[in-house]
């Protein structure tokens, strides 16, 4: 896939396409053989449709998500975000029944670029306040 917007602004569409739930918009941003790094889990999540599957429970868990990019650094094929995510828990997440919790939580994430397609990713969402506003 080729484009003419910046590797920043195809990360920003696909933040805004994650919290939707679009897949297919997400399935055009990212490269079938996706590689995504997760902080905390030794082994990557790899091949797009396994990493859209968590995307699409965070979509269906948290309807209201919204990530809000706070700030949005693009050098060479590298794209880093520093963003807050809010949303309401109204359904299961990771075996966790909804709570109605509203959550907040920052992420600091890196996204490589290639052919207008984002190929790898390094995911540093901070899970701990996560899971401390759920229980």
């Amino acid at each position: 896939m080729t484009t003419d917007r910046s590797a920043a602004d195809l990360v920003r569409a696909a933040l805004v396409a994650a919290d939707a739930g679009d897949v297919a918009s997400l399935e055009q941003a990212m490269h079938p053989d996706l590689v995504v790094h997760l902080a905390g889990v030794p082994v990557p999540i790899e091949g797009r449709e396994h990493w859209l599957a968590g995307v699409m429970e965070m979509a269906q868990a948290f309807p209201d998500l919204h990530t809000d990019a706070r700030a949005v650094l693009e050098q060479g094929d590298v794209v880093a975000v520093r963003s807050v995510l809010r949303g309401t828990h109204r359904g299961m997440f990771n075996g966790i029944p909804a709570t109605g919790r509203v959550i907040e939580v920052m992420s600091n994430d890196f996204y490589r670029i290639e052919s207008g397609q984002v190929v790898e990713a390094w995911i540093v969402t901070d899970t701990g306040t996560l899971f401390g506003q759920l229980s």
